[in-house]
Protein backbone atom coordinates (compact mmCIF):
# COMPACT_ATOMS: atom_id res chain seq x y z
CA UNK A 1 0.00 0.00 0.00
CA UNK A 2 1.49 3.23 -0.77
CA UNK A 3 0.98 5.76 2.00
CA UNK A 4 0.86 10.06 1.12
CA UNK A 5 2.59 11.24 3.63
CA UNK A 6 2.72 14.54 1.60
CA UNK A 7 0.12 16.86 2.64
CA UNK A 8 -0.77 20.45 2.35
CA UNK A 9 0.38 22.71 4.28
CA UNK A 10 -1.47 24.35 7.26
CA UNK A 11 -3.67 20.99 7.29
CA UNK A 12 -4.05 18.53 9.62
CA UNK A 13 -5.44 14.85 10.45
CA UNK A 14 -8.97 14.77 10.76
CA UNK A 15 -11.00 12.13 12.46
CA UNK A 16 -13.94 9.79 10.92
CA UNK A 17 -16.94 11.46 9.73
CA UNK A 18 -18.99 9.77 12.29
CA UNK A 19 -16.74 10.43 15.07
CA UNK A 20 -16.42 14.08 13.96
CA UNK A 21 -19.83 14.90 13.56
CA UNK A 22 -20.71 13.51 16.87
CA UNK A 23 -18.16 15.65 19.07
CA UNK A 24 -19.60 18.94 17.09
CA UNK A 25 -23.16 17.79 17.72
CA UNK A 26 -23.80 15.66 21.00
CA UNK A 27 -27.32 14.38 21.73
CA UNK A 28 -29.91 16.73 23.26
CA UNK A 29 -31.79 15.78 26.24
CA UNK A 30 -35.62 15.72 25.77
CA UNK A 31 -35.34 15.99 22.09
CA UNK A 32 -36.54 13.24 20.28
CA UNK A 33 -37.09 14.16 16.83
CA UNK A 34 -33.27 16.48 16.77
CA UNK A 35 -31.70 13.11 17.82
CA UNK A 36 -33.20 10.66 16.06
CA UNK A 37 -32.33 13.33 12.79
CA UNK A 38 -28.97 13.30 14.13
CA UNK A 39 -28.33 9.68 14.49
CA UNK A 40 -29.70 8.91 11.00
CA UNK A 41 -26.91 11.24 10.11
CA UNK A 42 -24.20 9.53 12.29
CA UNK A 43 -25.50 6.33 10.82
CA UNK A 44 -24.62 7.31 7.05
CA UNK A 45 -21.88 8.53 8.14
CA UNK A 46 -20.58 5.06 10.26
CA UNK A 47 -21.55 3.58 6.59
CA UNK A 48 -19.12 5.83 4.86
CA UNK A 49 -16.11 5.35 6.44
CA UNK A 50 -16.74 1.52 6.55
CA UNK A 51 -17.58 2.45 2.91
CA UNK A 52 -14.03 4.45 2.19
CA UNK A 53 -12.47 1.56 4.57
CA UNK A 54 -13.41 -1.08 1.73
CA UNK A 55 -12.94 1.25 -1.38
CA UNK A 56 -9.48 1.17 0.34
CA UNK A 57 -8.90 -2.17 0.54
CA UNK A 58 -10.43 -2.74 -3.03
CA UNK A 59 -7.91 -0.33 -4.66
CA UNK A 60 -5.24 -2.82 -3.30
CA UNK A 61 -7.06 -6.00 -4.69
CA UNK A 62 -5.95 -7.98 -7.92
CA UNK A 63 -7.98 -8.33 -9.91
CA UNK A 64 -9.59 -4.89 -9.29
CA UNK A 65 -13.65 -5.17 -9.33
CA UNK A 66 -15.23 -2.48 -11.15
CA UNK A 67 -18.90 -3.67 -10.31
CA UNK A 68 -18.53 -3.26 -6.61
CA UNK A 69 -16.47 -0.02 -7.03
CA UNK A 70 -19.45 1.35 -8.54
CA UNK A 71 -21.60 -0.55 -6.02
CA UNK A 72 -19.70 1.52 -2.71
CA UNK A 73 -19.05 4.99 -4.29
CA UNK A 74 -22.96 4.83 -5.50
CA UNK A 75 -23.46 4.21 -1.86
CA UNK A 76 -21.15 6.33 -0.23
CA UNK A 77 -22.81 9.36 -2.94
CA UNK A 78 -26.26 8.20 -1.78
CA UNK A 79 -25.55 8.60 2.01
CA UNK A 80 -23.18 11.57 1.60
CA UNK A 81 -27.12 13.41 -0.25
CA UNK A 82 -29.32 12.17 2.37
CA UNK A 83 -26.33 13.34 5.22
CA UNK A 84 -26.37 17.17 3.44
CA UNK A 85 -30.43 17.04 3.65
CA UNK A 86 -30.49 15.70 6.91
CA UNK A 87 -28.02 17.92 8.85
CA UNK A 88 -29.48 21.18 7.37
CA UNK A 89 -32.55 20.80 9.75
CA UNK A 90 -30.33 20.43 12.72
CA UNK A 91 -27.07 22.18 12.36
CA UNK A 92 -26.37 25.81 10.92
CA UNK A 93 -24.04 25.71 7.84
CA UNK A 94 -21.58 28.30 7.58
CA UNK A 95 -19.71 28.71 4.65
CA UNK A 96 -16.76 26.74 4.79
CA UNK A 97 -12.90 28.10 5.27
CA UNK A 98 -10.43 28.16 2.95
CA UNK A 99 -8.20 26.04 4.99
CA UNK A 100 -11.77 23.19 5.91
CA UNK A 101 -11.92 23.13 1.98
CA UNK A 102 -8.37 21.79 1.27
CA UNK A 103 -8.57 19.56 3.93
CA UNK A 104 -11.77 18.04 2.35
CA UNK A 105 -10.63 18.44 -1.45
CA UNK A 106 -7.79 16.46 -0.26
CA UNK A 107 -9.72 13.91 0.97
CA UNK A 108 -11.85 13.66 -1.74
CA UNK A 109 -8.65 13.36 -4.30
CA UNK A 110 -7.07 10.60 -2.35
CA UNK A 111 -10.69 8.89 -2.93
CA UNK A 112 -10.21 9.92 -6.61
CA UNK A 113 -12.79 12.27 -6.24
CA UNK A 114 -11.66 14.69 -8.39
CA UNK A 115 -15.22 16.49 -9.78
CA UNK A 116 -16.28 16.82 -6.29
CA UNK A 117 -13.27 18.22 -5.02
CA UNK A 118 -13.05 21.12 -7.78
CA UNK A 119 -16.93 21.84 -6.76
CA UNK A 120 -16.33 22.35 -3.53
CA UNK A 121 -13.04 24.32 -3.77
CA UNK A 122 -15.38 26.63 -6.06
CA UNK A 123 -17.79 27.07 -3.38
CA UNK A 124 -15.05 28.57 -0.47
CA UNK A 125 -16.28 32.34 0.22
CA UNK A 126 -19.92 31.80 -1.29
CA UNK A 127 -22.83 32.24 0.79
CA UNK A 128 -24.91 29.29 1.50
CA UNK A 129 -27.23 28.65 -1.21
CA UNK A 130 -31.44 28.97 -0.87
CA UNK A 131 -33.73 26.74 1.36
CA UNK A 132 -35.44 26.88 4.14
CA UNK A 133 -34.14 29.31 6.62
CA UNK A 134 -32.30 26.92 9.74
CA UNK A 135 -34.20 29.12 12.22
CA UNK A 136 -37.66 27.93 10.97
CA UNK A 137 -36.73 24.17 10.38
CA UNK A 138 -35.47 24.22 14.12
CA UNK A 139 -39.12 25.58 14.40
CA UNK A 140 -40.54 23.12 13.42
CA UNK A 141 -38.49 20.65 14.85
CA UNK A 142 -39.52 21.74 18.15
CA UNK A 143 -43.65 21.88 17.23
CA UNK A 144 -43.19 18.22 15.61
CA UNK A 145 -41.73 17.35 19.65
CA UNK A 146 -44.41 19.84 21.01
CA UNK A 147 -47.57 18.35 19.30
CA UNK A 148 -45.93 14.48 19.60
CA UNK A 149 -45.66 15.27 23.64
CA UNK A 150 -49.52 17.08 23.48
CA UNK A 151 -51.63 16.04 20.88
CA UNK A 152 -54.45 18.03 21.80
CA UNK A 153 -52.39 21.16 21.21
CA UNK A 154 -53.53 23.21 18.33
CA UNK A 155 -51.11 25.08 15.69
CA UNK A 156 -51.94 28.44 17.21
CA UNK A 157 -51.38 27.34 20.50
CA UNK A 158 -48.00 25.78 19.66
CA UNK A 159 -47.09 29.14 17.66
CA UNK A 160 -47.83 30.90 20.75
CA UNK A 161 -45.67 29.48 22.43
CA UNK A 162 -42.81 28.76 20.14
CA UNK A 163 -42.75 31.43 17.60
CA UNK A 164 -39.94 34.07 18.16
CA UNK A 165 -42.24 36.71 15.55
CA UNK A 166 -43.00 38.58 18.91
CA UNK A 167 -46.41 39.28 17.93
CA UNK A 168 -49.51 39.20 20.07
CA UNK A 169 -51.62 37.21 18.02
CA UNK A 170 -49.77 34.09 15.90
CA UNK A 171 -52.20 33.98 13.39
CA UNK A 172 -50.75 32.77 9.73
CA UNK A 173 -47.77 31.89 12.71
CA UNK A 174 -49.45 28.55 13.21
CA UNK A 175 -50.14 27.12 9.39
CA UNK A 176 -46.44 28.65 8.47
CA UNK A 177 -45.27 26.19 11.79
CA UNK A 178 -47.98 23.30 10.20
CA UNK A 179 -45.98 23.72 7.12
CA UNK A 180 -42.91 23.34 7.99
CA UNK A 181 -43.68 20.13 10.23
CA UNK A 182 -45.27 18.82 7.05
CA UNK A 183 -42.23 19.19 5.54
CA UNK A 184 -40.05 17.81 8.38
CA UNK A 185 -42.27 15.01 8.46
CA UNK A 186 -41.79 14.11 4.60
CA UNK A 187 -37.81 14.13 5.30
CA UNK A 188 -38.09 11.69 7.91
CA UNK A 189 -40.39 9.01 5.75
CA UNK A 190 -38.22 9.23 2.95
CA UNK A 191 -35.24 8.65 4.94
CA UNK A 192 -37.11 6.09 7.17
CA UNK A 193 -36.59 7.71 10.35
CA UNK A 194 -38.52 6.65 13.08
CA UNK A 195 -39.07 9.07 16.51
CA UNK A 196 -39.15 7.40 19.77
CA UNK A 197 -42.40 7.48 21.53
Amino acid sequence: MAEHSERPAGTTKTRDLHTAFAAELPERANRPVWNALRSACLERFSQNDRLIANLQLLKESEPYDLALCHKWLSEFVANIVACNKLVRWIHPLDPLSAEQALESAYQMLQQGMKDQAQRLLKRVGKRPGRGRPVVRRELAIRALELKSSDRTATWRAVAARLCPCGKRTHKGCGERIRLDVIRLKAILRKYSIQIPS
